[in-house]
Parts: C-alpha cells; structure tokens; sequence
C-alpha cells in the first residue's frame, strides 16, 4: 500500500512539472535571461558590441559624482515618503474606515492619483508648479503667506521638494487602501474588549490598532520603499533630472546612460546596484513576516 501511494505521488509531480513546464519556460525567458544578461553586461563596456573591463564599471559608478547625486536623491525621496507619505496614508486609512455619509466618495478621491499616467501627473504638476503663473504660486500670494513667485523647480533644493511633494500625493491613495484593508480585518470585539477595560481612544490605537496591523504595516512600507526607488516619470516630465541633476533618481541617472549617452555596460551595472537594493529590502521583509 505504501509503495503504491508513493508511486501515484510520483506520477503527480512529474505531472505537476509538466504542466508547470510551459510557464516556467517563459518565466526564464522573460525574466531569467534578461536578468542574468544584466550581470553579464555589467562587466563589460559597450562599444556597439560588449567588451570585458572587469569591475571596472563598478569602480567608475562610485566614483561618479552625479551617480552619487542621484542615489542620494533616491534615498531623500524614499525617506519623504516612508514618513511623510505613509502618515498621511494612515490618516487617510482611519478616515475611510469610518462609516459615514459620502465616504465611498472621499475613497475615489483618494485612490484617484493611483490609475492616473504619471506622465499626465507630472505634466500637471508641472502647470501648477510653474513659477510665472502657477495656481499653487498664485494661491499663497492670495492668502498672504508670499509676496513674490517662488521658482519651485527653479533651485536644486525647491526642486527636490517638489518631486518629493509630487512622490507623496501619488503613492498616499494606494498605500491607505492596503492600510483600509488591514484595518477592516480587526475583530471588533478587541475593541470591545478594550473598552470594558477603560481604554481611551489612543490606548485602542497603540494597543490594538498597531499591534493587528504589524504586517500590513511592513508590506507598506515595503511597496512604498521599493515605489520610491523606481520614481522616473514625474522627474522626466518635470525636471529631466535638473538642475544639475538635483532631481535625478537611480532610475533616471540609469535611463540616461543607457538611451542618451549609450553607455550600455554603465547603465547594466547601475541596475544591479538597484536590483540588489530591492533584494536586500525583499529579504528584510521576510524577516519581519518570520517574526510576525
């Protein structure tokens, strides 16, 4: 009998792989290659053909002043938007998970940012942004708060904070539906429960709001992480990365290297680098789901 179900286990798996067969084909052909073509190329420099210089691509990246520019831009606009975006996600989640009158509403409104091109949402940011008639210039001098135009993408730094500002209202909707989500799957009766012992509001928000929710939060924070490193479109639109590349990410550095100057092998190396980044945050995040 044993021998029998071992047998028909057998059969199963080799079934199992056949059927799999065909996906796991075009999985390697889709994702494995390219990918390990991207190792390959990272060592090697393009000359219309790649030819082998070791880690020398490596050597030159880390010693790029812009490339450094733009990974600490990178790493500005994740760490806006793991507090600032993320605070006003949770808000926004709390808000939403009150049953209320026209909240269905203020839920389209919120996630609205999230299906609209980023090419379009950089363009009107742009519009609005403008230095010499933009709305957001010409509504702080109608309530006082300035007396003259303020060239948001006009300086490095007013432009990293608008590309940052930009990050935020995009990514907030799509972070507070996950959050929404972890929120309605909390028992009701833990608050409850919570209640009959005399626990105020913020006691139920810190005790038992935060706890249920450990591992939505880190899935958040995780996609907000990983979104942030991928910021490209809004830059392209807004900025290309300017003034002296004050506004460039990773992404767009890479994008340049690779389709402005063709230096292909550079560009290949730069994604590593971001590749593993993301790898090392995916690893983080099974450790934290272990723990939870």
């Amino acid at each position: 009998m044993i021998k029998k179900i071992q047998d028909l286990i057998k059969k199963k798996s080799v079934a199992g792989v056949l059927f799999a067969a065909p996906a796991l084909l075009i999985i390697g052909i889709i994702m494995i290659f390219p990918i390990g073509y991207l190792f390959f190329l990272s060592f090697h420099k393009w000359v219309g053909h790649p030819v082998w210089n070791g880690v020398s691509n490596y050597v030159s990246i880390f010693n790029d002043g812009n490339f450094l520019k733009s990974l600490f831009n990178t790493f500005f606009y994740t760490a806006v938007n793991l507090t600032l975006g993320f605070a006003l996600s949770f808000i926004f989640a709390l808000m939403m998970n009150q049953a209320k009158r026209g909240i269905k509403f203020f839920r389209a409104i919120i996630f609205s940012p999230v299906v609209m091109p980023t090419v379009v949402v950089g363009s009107i940011w742009m519009w609005l942004l403008n230095s010499s008639f933009g709305v957001v210039n010409f509504l702080l001098k109608r309530v006082g708060l300035i007396t003259s135009n303020i060239g948001w993408l006009g300086s490095s730094w007013m432009a990293r904070l608008s590309i940052s500002a930009v990050n935020v209202w995009l990514g907030t909707g799509l972070t507070a539906v996950i959050l929404l989500a972890g929120l309605q799957g909390i028992p009701k009766t833990l608050y409850e429960a919570a209640k009959v012992d005399g626990a105020n509001a913020f006691q139920q928000f810190v005790h038992v709001t935060i706890p249920q929710m450990r591992g939505i939060i880190i899935i958040a924070l995780i996609l907000k992480t990983i979104g942030s490193f991928k910021t490209f479109g809004q830059i392209y639109v807004m900025t290309f990365g300017g003034p002296t590349y004050s506004t460039s990410s990773l992404v767009f550095y890479l994008y340049r290297e690779a389709f402005s100057f063709f230096n292909f092998g550079r560009a290949a190396t730069m994604s590593v680098v971001l590749f593993l980044m993301v790898i090392v945050l995916s690893v983080v995040q099974l450790r934290f789901r272990k723990k939870d």
